[in-house]
């Protein structure tokens, strides 16, 4: 679904506000990784635990499209993002990318950059996004 920016930044935060939640990324090697293809579309991807103010409450699972906007000091721009909350009464353990579905994308494009090649499957990956910016 293509959605402004301002659209987006309104639901995601309106569902941190409604239900009181706290993301608390995985910021080992498993849980957050990132890569550049060879135009400069950077992706980052992250998962997590959510919490509210009592307990854990669930997980996320969150990746993002970067650019930089040269008409803007060349300031960073989130050019799309796929975002994932699931609730969850307990979690057994930290969530890691490698657990997620929409992770292998990310992996493909690290194994495609590290031969040369990450401009085609940048592409497919900004294709299927949930939520596009403009």
């Amino acid at each position: 679904m293509s959605k402004s920016g301002s659209e987006v930044h309104s639901a995601l935060s309106g569902v941190t506000r409604k239900y009181g939640i706290t993301y608390n990324p995985n910021l080992c090697r498993e849980g957050v990784r990132g890569i550049i293809d060879p135009h400069g579309l950077v992706i980052v991807t992250a998962c997590g635990t959510l919490h509210n103010a009592a307990s854990v409450c669930g997980t996320f699972h969150q990746q993002f499209g970067l650019v930089r906007d040269p008409f803007d000091s060349n300031n960073w721009k989130i050019k799309f993002t796929n975002a994932s909350l699931v609730s969850k009464s307990a979690v057994a353990e930290v969530p890691r990318l490698e657990d997620e579905a929409s992770a292998g994308q990310l992996l493909e494009l690290e194994q495609m950059a590290e031969n040369g090649g990450a401009s085609s499957a940048a592409t497919a990956a900004t294709a299927s996004t949930a939520m596009a910016l403009s």
